[in-house]
């Protein structure tokens, strides 16, 4: 959330067009995550700060979908392990997360988990 805190105002400021919030999970030597988080923006901005552009990876991808609370986000990700493992596809390492627009009702959030493909 704090860095989401930091990229929501600069976007506001600027009068962006925005989608959804996006999270980017990169797996790293010795179990290390570096972690990037922004927001859908269609429309084009100025860097400011460490609100700067940036994309998620290109390349083919697995994608499961999630309804419900984000704590049990980890159903997503088995759910995509086992797919790897049924169809012999390898994970890249790399991962994200595309959330839904907010609802109250915890059964209709909806969570967008994909892996890149190696």
């Amino acid at each position: 959330m704090r860095l989401l805190d930091l990229v929501w105002p600069v976007l506001r400021e600027q009068g962006v067009s925005t989608g959804h919030n996006v999270v980017v999970y990169y797996g790293g030597a010795a179990g290390r995550l570096t972690i990037e988080a922004g927001v859908e923006a269609p429309t084009d901005f100025t860097d400011r700060g460490e609100v700067r552009h940036a994309s998620t990876p290109a390349g083919d991808v697995a994608v499961a979908t999630h309804y419900g609370e984000y704590a049990d986000l980890a159903s997503a990700y088995a759910a995509l392990d086992r797919w790897c493992e049924d169809t012999g596809r390898r994970p890249a390492g790399v991962s994200w997360e595309v959330y839904g627009d907010w609802e109250e009702d915890p059964a209709k959030r909806r969570t967008d988990v994909f892996f890149l493909l190696g």
